[in-house]
C-alpha cells in the first residue's frame, strides 16, 4: 500500500480559546478517591468547551518504520497543539501488539515508555493517559520481551500515575480510585463529569482456554502450567471488581454535581467484531447498562483498540433495547494517524459533537 495523506478541511466547530492552565480546574474537598479534583469547574456553559482524544500510536510494526511512526504521531501532536483542546485523553496503546519490545529495543534504539514520556509532554493541553494491553497484557508474547504483565503494570503505575495529576506540558489534578489503581481518575470540568478505567484489550486480561479447556499460553499454544497461562485470574479480578466500583461511584459523582454529561475513556473495545475475544467484559457492559439506564444525562464512552473511527450506540439493556442516550466512539490508530475533536456543550440538547481529524494513513 502507498503512502496516503489526507488533508484536514476545518468544520464549522470552533475551539474555545480557554487558557491551558490549571486555573479552570481549582480542586475543593473530594468525597472519596485519591488526591482533589472534584472542583466546582464551572464557567459559561452557554459558550461549552472541546478536548481531545487519541490512542494506539506510534506503532512500529511490519511497514510502519519507527520514522514513519514517529512522524505520525508528531503531527497529531502538532495538531492537537495547534487546536488547542481544553485537554486530551489518551486510551492506550504507546505501542504495537506484536514484534514490539516492551523495553528498549536495541535494534532500532527505541524504548515505548521513555517515548510515551516525551510523546506527552510535547502536548500542550493537559494530557489524562489510560493504559492499553499493548504496554502490559501482551508483554508476555515472545515478540514483546516475554516480561510479566503484572511487573509491567506495576511499572506504567510507578512512572505514569505516582502523583494524582494529568500528563502533558500543562497537568491538571485528577482524582484517582486508589494507591492501588491509581490509572482510574476522574475530574469534572463545567457540568461534565470524565472518569478513566483501565479496561484493556486481549479480554481484559483473563485467562485464556481453547474450546476443551487447555489453557493456552501468549502464543495461543496449550500448556500445563499456569504460570504460563495467558492472563491473570487474581489480576483480573481485583482490577474488575474496582472499575465496576469506579463506574458506579463515577455517576454517583456525577449526580452530586449536577453534571449534563459523562464521559468515560478506556482502552478496549468491548464490541469488536475482528475476532477478539470480548467475553470478559461483561461485567463492564452491565454495569453500564443499569448505570446508563438509571439517568437522563448523555454518556460518551470512548474507546481504542480496533484502530478505525467509529461513532454507534451499542449498549443495550436487560430486555435489548438500545440506550439512546449512550454513544461510544472508537478513535483512530496503528495506520489511521490522527484524534478525534469533541465539542462539549452542556446546556444543548446535544452535549457531544464529534469531529474526525484523519491527518494521514500508514501502510500496514
Amino acid at each position: 500500500m502507498s503512502l496516503r495523506r489526507t488533508l484536514l478541511i476545518a468544520t464549522a466547530t470552533v475551539a474555545i480559546g480557554l487558557p491551558l492552565l490549571a486555573a479552570p480546574f481549582a480542586s475543593a474537598s473530594a468525597p472519596s478517591g485519591r488526591g482533589d479534583s472534584t472542583n466546582n469547574g464551572q464557567t459559561d456553559r452557554n459558550d461549552g468547551f472541546t478536548i481531545g482524544v487519541w490512542g494506539d500510536m506510534p506503532y512500529i510494526k511490519g511497514k510502519i518504520t519507527k520514522d514513519l511512526a514517529l512522524s505520525g504521531t508528531a503531527q497529531v501532536i502538532a495538531d492537537i497543539n495547534a487546536q488547542a483542546p481544553l485537554f486530551t485523553v489518551f486510551d492506550g496503546d504507546i505501542k504495537a501488539g506484536s514484534k514490539s519490545i516492551c523495553g528498549t529495543d536495541p535494534k532500532i534504539s527505541y524504548n515505548p515508555y521513555d517515548n510515551a514520556a516525551s510523546m506527552f509532554a510535547a502536548v500542550i493541553p493537559p494530557t489524562v493517559y489510560t493504559p492499553g494491553d499493548n504496554e502490559w497484557t501482551d508483554c508476555d508474547r515472545a515478540s514483546n520481551g516475554g516480561l510479566n504483565p503484572n511487573t509491567q503494570l506495576a511499572y506504567i503505575r510507578n512512572r505514569f500515575f505516582s502523583s494524582p495529576v494529568s500528563q502533558g506540558t500543562n497537568p491538571i489534578p485528577v482524582e484517582q480510585q486508589s494507591a492501588a489503581f491509581p490509572e482510574n481518575a476522574r475530574w469534572f470540568h463545567d457540568g461534565i463529569t470524565f472518569i478513566t478505567i483501565n479496561v484493556p484489550g486481549t479480554d481484559n486480561n483473563y485467562p485464556q482456554y481453547d474450546a476443551n479447556g487447555n489453557m493456552l499460553d501468549p502464543e495461543g499454544a496449550i500448556t500445563t502450567d499456569p504460570a504460563k497461562q495467558n492472563g491473570d485470574l487474581g489480576e483480573y479480578t481485583a482490577r474488575n471488581t474496582a472499575n465496576l466500583a469506579w463506574l458506579e461511584d463515577g455517576f454517583r459523582y456525577a449526580q452530586t454535581r449536577g453534571s449534563k454529561g459523562i464521559v468515560i475513556v478506556q482502552q478496549a473495545d468491548m464490541w469488536a467484531s475482528n475476532g477478539d475475544i470480548t467475553t470478559h467484559y461483561a461485567d463492564v457492559k452491565a454495569k453500564l447498562a443499569e448505570l446508563v439506564s438509571s439517568t437522563k444525562r448523555q454518556v460518551l464512552l470512548v474507546n481504542g483498540d480496533s484502530h478505525s473511527f467509529a461513532v454507534d450506540q451499542p449498549l443495550q439493556d436487560g430486555n435489548g433495547n438500545v440506550l439512546t442516550n449512550f454513544q461510544r466512539l472508537t478513535t483512530d490508530g496503528e495506520g489511521a494517524v490522527g484524534w478525534a475533536r469533541i465539542q462539549i456543550s452542556p446546556n444543548s440538547k446535544q452535549v457531544f459533537t464529534i469531529e474526525r481529524r484523519l491527518l494521514q494513513t500508514l501502510p500496514v
